[in-house]
């Protein structure tokens, strides 16, 4: 039934009259400092945002509401802010911040508690020709995994954190006002995993307290990660639509890790601007 679904809509999209929607009044703000219309909207199956003000937009990873789906699994619940602070007539700076938040304190046992924070940060510079957008972005997400577990006896806490560096460039060339081919790459500045832990607990006869800590600090993935896709951007009065295919170290969508082992991955994606 979904497929259906999505196979009506590509029908609807085929047929649907062209627009001149690559034009400097609506630029793509997917991987440009670019901003969405005041009052516009942006949905699509990975994201939806909503232009606060011409110069700010607010939004959501949908994809990671959809986690909350699964059987006994929360959704990591997210929020993300871009705001164009600098622009001209062919450029524009912005940067992008957000947050997100996964508990899973209510899966273990009494006493214990968990969560997974994600803190997504990049800076994004765009330049403006008349068939080409240059883009660049420079990127850190940190993710936080914190678990806290205690009983008559003892204590035990426990952190991670995942840092990733990355650097975002991307190339839009215009090729009318309806297909634009986009040449998207991610390179690892830096990926490292830092652990640490804590326990307390007490003797036999109960008169001594004993704590111990402990930490490390590690590279994830050592020498070069990185990935570049070509694909296809098609716009339509509304409707945008595009595929290709990427090589590389994929890149996990709003957690940016770098898998270590390279592969070939599709670029999907459809959303809707009004």
């Amino acid at each position: 039934m979904v497929i259906r679904g999505w196979l009506v809509a590509l029908l609807v999209l085929a047929s649907a009259p062209a627009g001149a929607t690559h034009d400097p009044q609506s630029p793509v703000t997917d991987y440009s400092a670019y901003t969405l219309r005041d009052g516009e909207i942006r949905m699509g199956p990975g994201r939806l945002e909503y232009g606060l003000f011409d110069t700010l937009d607010l939004g959501t990873l949908s994809w990671l509401w959809y986690i909350g789906l699964l059987p006994a699994v929360p959704a990591v619940r997210n929020l993300h802010a871009k705001w164009r602070f600098l622009d001209g007539e062919s450029w524009a700076l912005a940067a992008t911040l957000g947050v997100g938040n996964l508990d899973l304190s209510g899966l273990g046992d009494e006493g214990t508690s968990a969560q997974v924070w994600l803190v997504p940060l990049e800076l994004l510079g765009s330049w403006r020709t008349d068939d080409f957008t240059w883009n660049l972005g420079l990127g850190y997400t940190l993710t936080r995994s914190q678990a806290d577990a205690s009983n008559d006896d003892s204590t035990l806490g426990a952190l991670l954190d995942l840092s990733v560096g990355y650097v975002h460039p991307t190339v839009e060339w215009r090729l009318g006002p309806v297909l634009a081919l986009v040449l998207e790459s991610r390179i690892k500045l830096f990926q490292t995993l830092a652990a640490g832990g804590a326990t307390e607990f007490e003797t036999a006869d109960g008169r001594t307290k004993i704590e111990v800590f402990g930490n490390a600090k590690t590279a994830v993935g050592e020498g070069f990660l990185g990935n570049v896709s070509l694909s296809c951007l098609w716009s339509w009065p509304h409707v945008n639509l595009r595929a290709g295919l990427g090589y590389g170290h994929y890149a996990v969508p709003g957690l940016h890790l770098f898998f270590t082992e390279t592969a070939v991955f599709p670029e999907l994606g459809i959303f809707w601007r009004f």
